[in-house]
């Protein structure tokens, strides 16, 4: 009887102990989320910059 309430007992520490593993899941996901857009803007914004360049150069000359 005495395992019985102590499993039933640790039920409880078991849920919060995974929610706190969750919500720190969570947030690492959300800051590799932050640093990718970070990485995708730099690739987009820098051939457009290039291209812009590329195309001014004849109406210079």
């Amino acid at each position: 009887m005495r395992s019985c309430r102590d499993i039933e007992s640790l039920l409880p520490h078991n849920e919060s102990l995974f929610q706190k593993v969750n919500f720190l899941m969570q947030a690492a996901m959300g800051f590799i989320n932050i640093e990718q857009n970070r990485i995708i803007k730099i690739f987009s914004v820098f051939p457009w910059c290039s291209c812009r360049r590329h195309w001014s150069l004849p109406a210079m000359g």
